[in-house]
């Protein structure tokens, strides 16, 4: 199974925008996003499934109620089950891949 870049959902929010993976056959509660972060996200809590964000370029921060982490290319935030979170870019455009519930 392959999902096109044109068939996924564009979506557009202050500061992130990006396109959301979806397939009810092979992960029906969850999403792919493919996201470009300037500047802060703001705050978020995570639902009762951990989210994944996995860095593709760019470098950042990722505030997680435990503590503040820099990521960079290469690198993956797990978000626990329940946690306030933020993320932000640092010096340009953070791109990242993010896996989570659907909403």
């Amino acid at each position: 199974m392959v999902i096109k870049k044109e068939s996924a959902e564009k979506f557009q929010q202050p500061g992130v925008k990006g396109r959301k993976y979806e397939s009810k056959e092979l992960l029906p509660d969850n999403s792919f996003v493919y996201g470009e972060l300037d500047g802060e996200h703001g705050e978020r809590v995570a639902t009762a499934v951990p989210r994944l964000y996995y860095i593709l370029e760019g470098k950042g921060r990722v505030e997680i109620e435990d503590g503040a982490y820099s990521v960079s290319e290469g690198d993956l935030a797990i978000i626990p089950p329940n946690a306030k979170y933020n993320y932000f870019s640092e010096g340009g455009r953070l791109k990242f891949i993010l896996f989570m519930e659907k909403h």
